[in-house]
Protein backbone atom coordinates (compact mmCIF):
# COMPACT_ATOMS: atom_id res chain seq x y z
CA UNK A 1 0.00 0.00 0.00
CA UNK A 2 1.36 3.26 -0.93
CA UNK A 3 1.41 6.03 1.70
CA UNK A 4 -0.41 9.43 0.70
CA UNK A 5 1.69 12.75 1.10
CA UNK A 6 1.13 14.70 3.24
CA UNK A 7 0.02 18.38 2.60
CA UNK A 8 3.15 21.07 3.02
CA UNK A 9 3.02 22.44 6.06
CA UNK A 10 2.79 26.69 5.84
CA UNK A 11 5.84 28.89 6.40
CA UNK A 12 6.52 29.80 9.83
CA UNK A 13 4.76 33.19 10.63
CA UNK A 14 7.47 34.27 12.38
CA UNK A 15 11.00 33.65 14.22
CA UNK A 16 10.13 31.58 17.08
CA UNK A 17 8.06 29.14 14.94
CA UNK A 18 11.00 29.43 12.25
CA UNK A 19 14.07 28.07 15.24
CA UNK A 20 11.28 25.33 16.45
CA UNK A 21 10.98 23.99 12.59
CA UNK A 22 14.70 24.43 12.37
CA UNK A 23 15.00 22.53 15.30
CA UNK A 24 12.70 19.71 14.75
CA UNK A 25 14.57 19.41 11.49
CA UNK A 26 17.84 18.98 13.39
CA UNK A 27 16.20 16.31 15.54
CA UNK A 28 14.67 14.35 12.38
CA UNK A 29 18.15 14.57 10.55
CA UNK A 30 20.16 13.63 13.76
CA UNK A 31 17.21 10.67 14.33
CA UNK A 32 17.93 12.07 18.31
CA UNK A 33 14.91 12.74 20.49
CA UNK A 34 13.51 15.11 22.51
CA UNK A 35 14.40 13.87 26.05
CA UNK A 36 18.57 13.46 24.17
CA UNK A 37 18.58 16.75 23.49
CA UNK A 38 16.80 17.84 26.84
CA UNK A 39 19.26 15.71 28.63
CA UNK A 40 22.28 17.41 26.53
CA UNK A 41 21.83 20.76 26.99
CA UNK A 42 20.80 20.79 30.72
CA UNK A 43 16.77 21.67 30.03
CA UNK A 44 13.17 19.81 30.99
CA UNK A 45 11.60 17.82 27.92
CA UNK A 46 8.99 20.41 28.40
CA UNK A 47 11.14 23.18 28.09
CA UNK A 48 12.18 22.04 24.29
CA UNK A 49 8.90 21.34 23.07
CA UNK A 50 8.09 24.99 23.98
CA UNK A 51 10.86 25.66 21.94
CA UNK A 52 9.83 23.21 19.01
CA UNK A 53 6.34 24.61 18.58
CA UNK A 54 7.36 28.25 18.76
CA UNK A 55 6.04 29.28 21.56
CA UNK A 56 9.11 30.00 23.61
CA UNK A 57 12.06 32.04 22.63
CA UNK A 58 15.56 29.68 23.14
CA UNK A 59 17.74 31.12 25.74
CA UNK A 60 21.21 31.71 24.74
CA UNK A 61 22.37 29.14 26.69
CA UNK A 62 20.02 26.59 25.29
CA UNK A 63 21.18 27.75 22.03
CA UNK A 64 24.66 26.92 22.29
CA UNK A 65 23.64 23.42 23.76
CA UNK A 66 21.97 22.84 20.71
CA UNK A 67 24.79 23.27 18.62
CA UNK A 68 27.24 21.52 20.44
CA UNK A 69 24.61 18.81 20.50
CA UNK A 70 24.07 19.02 16.74
CA UNK A 71 27.91 19.91 15.76
CA UNK A 72 26.51 22.93 14.19
CA UNK A 73 29.29 25.48 14.70
CA UNK A 74 26.55 28.13 16.47
CA UNK A 75 24.08 28.08 13.51
CA UNK A 76 21.49 28.31 16.53
CA UNK A 77 22.67 30.71 18.66
CA UNK A 78 23.20 33.04 15.45
CA UNK A 79 19.30 32.06 14.71
CA UNK A 80 18.42 32.89 18.19
CA UNK A 81 20.06 36.06 17.91
CA UNK A 82 18.82 37.05 15.09
CA UNK A 83 14.83 36.49 15.98
CA UNK A 84 15.35 37.98 19.78
CA UNK A 85 16.96 41.11 17.82
CA UNK A 86 14.66 41.33 14.34
CA UNK A 87 11.42 39.45 15.64
CA UNK A 88 9.24 42.35 13.33
CA UNK A 89 6.51 41.59 11.17
CA UNK A 90 7.69 41.26 7.93
CA UNK A 91 5.88 44.56 6.67
CA UNK A 92 7.09 46.50 9.21
CA UNK A 93 11.16 46.07 8.07
CA UNK A 94 11.01 48.42 5.90
CA UNK A 95 9.89 51.20 7.88
CA UNK A 96 12.16 50.46 10.37
CA UNK A 97 15.28 50.57 7.81
CA UNK A 98 13.71 53.49 6.74
CA UNK A 99 13.51 55.18 10.59
CA UNK A 100 16.71 54.79 11.63
CA UNK A 101 17.89 57.09 8.54
CA UNK A 102 15.24 59.23 9.13
CA UNK A 103 16.04 62.81 10.64
CA UNK A 104 13.08 63.69 11.85
CA UNK A 105 10.19 61.18 12.96
CA UNK A 106 6.60 62.63 13.30
CA UNK A 107 3.86 60.90 14.85
CA UNK A 108 0.17 61.00 14.69
CA UNK A 109 -1.62 58.05 16.57
CA UNK A 110 -5.26 58.55 18.01
CA UNK A 111 -4.87 55.84 20.73
CA UNK A 112 -2.57 56.31 23.54
CA UNK A 113 -0.02 53.35 22.55
CA UNK A 114 0.83 54.00 18.88
CA UNK A 115 0.98 51.81 16.53
CA UNK A 116 -1.79 49.23 17.96
CA UNK A 117 -4.64 49.99 15.70
CA UNK A 118 -4.32 52.66 13.76
CA UNK A 119 -1.27 55.59 13.14
CA UNK A 120 0.69 57.20 10.47
CA UNK A 121 4.00 58.44 10.73
CA UNK A 122 5.68 61.33 8.48
CA UNK A 123 10.00 60.36 8.44
CA UNK A 124 12.36 63.34 6.85
CA UNK A 125 15.97 62.25 5.19
CA UNK A 126 18.98 65.42 5.83
CA UNK A 127 20.45 64.05 2.80
CA UNK A 128 17.57 64.75 -0.11
CA UNK A 129 15.86 61.64 0.25
CA UNK A 130 12.11 62.49 -0.12
CA UNK A 131 9.83 62.01 2.64
CA UNK A 132 8.11 58.80 3.08
CA UNK A 133 4.61 57.79 5.12
CA UNK A 134 4.26 54.64 7.34
CA UNK A 135 0.51 54.02 7.48
CA UNK A 136 -0.49 51.22 10.09
CA UNK A 137 -4.32 49.81 10.79
CA UNK A 138 -4.84 47.26 12.80
CA UNK A 139 -2.02 44.93 12.17
CA UNK A 140 -0.93 45.88 8.80
CA UNK A 141 1.44 48.75 7.71
CA UNK A 142 3.17 50.01 4.92
CA UNK A 143 5.82 52.74 3.76
CA UNK A 144 4.52 55.19 0.96
CA UNK A 145 6.74 56.92 -1.06
CA UNK A 146 3.65 58.07 -3.81
CA UNK A 147 4.57 61.96 -3.71
CA UNK A 148 0.96 62.88 -3.45
CA UNK A 149 0.24 60.62 -0.67
CA UNK A 150 2.89 61.93 1.38
CA UNK A 151 1.98 65.35 0.55
CA UNK A 152 -1.63 64.44 1.16
CA UNK A 153 -0.20 62.92 4.51
CA UNK A 154 1.82 66.16 5.34
CA UNK A 155 -0.73 68.30 5.17
CA UNK A 156 -2.40 66.13 7.47
CA UNK A 157 -0.18 65.86 10.00
CA UNK A 158 0.36 69.67 10.45
CA UNK A 159 -3.78 70.55 10.55
CA UNK A 160 -3.25 68.38 13.51
CA UNK A 161 -0.30 69.66 14.55
CA UNK A 162 -1.37 72.70 14.53
CA UNK A 163 -5.10 72.43 15.73
CA UNK A 164 -3.75 69.95 18.65
CA UNK A 165 -3.91 71.67 22.11
CA UNK A 166 -0.31 72.05 24.26
CA UNK A 167 0.80 69.68 26.74
CA UNK A 168 -0.30 72.24 29.68
CA UNK A 169 -3.88 72.63 27.95
CA UNK A 170 -4.53 68.75 27.18
CA UNK A 171 -3.85 67.86 30.91
CA UNK A 172 -6.30 70.31 32.16
CA UNK A 173 -9.02 69.57 29.77
CA UNK A 174 -8.53 65.81 30.92
CA UNK A 175 -8.77 66.87 34.29
CA UNK A 176 -12.05 68.97 33.78
CA UNK A 177 -13.10 65.61 31.88
CA UNK A 178 -12.64 63.34 34.94
CA UNK A 179 -14.02 65.84 37.30
CA UNK A 180 -17.59 65.40 35.31
CA UNK A 181 -17.75 61.59 35.42
CA UNK A 182 -15.61 61.48 38.84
Amino acid sequence: MSEIPSAPRPEPRNGLEWFGRELEEALRHHGAAQRQLAHATGYKAPYVTKVKQGKALASPHFAEGCDRFFNTSGYFARMRTRISQHGHPEWFVPYLLMEEKAAQVLDFSPFLVIGVLQTFTLLTFDDGSPPVLYSEAQGLGRVIDSASVVATGTSRFERLRADALSPEQSLRALREAIKEYA
